[in-house]
């Protein structure tokens, strides 16, 4: 299947500013929590694109061990690489070795299970642990089955399903905003509110809204393109629909610069990001699509995986010399060395650990479930 590299270019951009976000969230990117939201929409249209055409000839089985395949194996050594790094921090800061970090007063034993199962960002327990970043893939891999089952229906009912697809998706967001708006207002009011927040506002919700936005959105790509080659016609010149691309990215851009801790903006700016994809996804190139996908932008996105899981444990160092966080001068070369080691840790990441250990989860799932033809 054809390799979307304007999405690689989109995915390295992302997770170099999630990178910068969580470096200095008040000086780089305030909004950047929100790459993680076009993540979301940016999996769920690719899984539409990679599985829809041939879901009917999976198994629920053969699913999640490419899920897991995709997933686990760099989830769980950079859990064993942020440990480290957070062993070595502290004896850098200190100069005494604190093996394992605190964590919201919950056992170390149970938080580690947690993470090894992909359960930490479930609503089962109050805060972030370990490899901070790893909560969207504890939502990705769980929205993940669901989403299996509602592939599957939109596959052998195509048409009868565009409908229902578009009213979950709305609905899911509009339930989302709902929730966050209501648990926001009551919170610390009622005794009983903290913990269903917990519940909702670990991501979960972000999750399903982000995905099934982003099948959505393939679904509607679809039927555009199926029109355009029945009529004949195309949207508007190759002039016009790069100028209205370029627009939608500078006013993403700008609310995760400048606007992005407002919840209202929020809302736009995936939604902005949502429309964004559909242009670029539809229709004859443009000036943006180009540009993502020079070799730069797609070698970035190749990677982006690596540099999303691999950052955290990387900062764990810079940490260790709270100095580089202040506002002098220095701020802007510290971050650009950050920016360079990190690209560093996840080229590392993906070709010594990412890639062979696909390979080998993938390897070790076929032989524990074997499919209809191999046995």
């Amino acid at each position: 299947m054809r390799r979307l590299a304007y999405i690689d270019g989109l995915r390295g951009l992302f997770a170099l500013m999630i990178a910068l976000y969580h470096f200095n969230k008040i000086v780089f990117f305030p909004g950047g929590y929100l790459a993680v939201d076009f993540f979301f929409v940016l999996s769920g249209f690719i899984l539409a694109y990679v599985y829809l055409p041939r879901v009917e000839n999976l198994t629920l089985t053969q699913f999640i061990g490419s899920r897991l395949a995709r997933l686990w194996p760099l989830h769980v050594f950079t859990m064993f690489l942020f440990l480290a790094a957070y062993a070595l921090s502290q004896f850098m800061a200190t100069g005494e070795f604190r093996l394992f970090p605190e964590w919201n007063g919950e056992s170390r034993l149970v938080s580690f299970f947690k993470n090894i199962f992909l359960l930490q960002n479930l609503g089962l327990q109050n805060g972030l642990t370990w490899n901070y970043p790893s909560w969207s893939i504890s939502v990705e891999f769980w929205v993940n089955i669901c989403l299996f089952f509602i592939l599957m229906r939109l596959a052998k009912h195509p048409n009868k399903q565009t409908g229902l697809l578009a009213i979950l998706s709305l609905s899911v967001i509009g339930i989302y905003a709902m929730l966050e708006h209501v648990l926001g207002s009551f919170a610390g009011t009622r005794a009983h509110t903290d913990q269903i927040a917990i519940l909702f506002n670990t991501g979960l919700m972000r999750g399903f809204a982000g995905i099934f936005l982003g099948v959505l959105v393939y679904k509607l790509v679809m039927i555009v393109d199926s029109g355009m080659e029945r009529w004949g016609s195309k949207l508007w010149g190759w002039g016009g629909k790069s100028c209205v691309e370029l627009a939608l990215l500078y006013g993403i851009i700008y609310i995760i610069a400048f606007d992005g801790v407002n919840s209202d903006s929020d809302y736009i700016a995936i939604l902005l990001f949502a429309l964004l994809l559909a242009l670029l996804s539809v229709g004859q190139h443009s000036l943006l699509r180009q540009a993502l996908s020079m070799k730069p932008f797609t070698f970035l996105g190749l990677i982006s995986y690596s540099i999303y899981l691999g950052h955290m444990p990387l900062l764990q160092f810079f940490r260790a010399r709270a100095e580089i966080f202040g506002t002098d001068g220095n701020l802007f070369v510290v971050s650009g060395l950050f920016l360079i080691a990190t690209a560093l840790l996840g080229t590392a990441l993906h070709y010594g650990i990412e890639t062979p250990g696909q390979k080998l989860f993938r390897k070790g799932w076929t032989t524990c479930f074997p499919s209809r033809n191999e046995r």
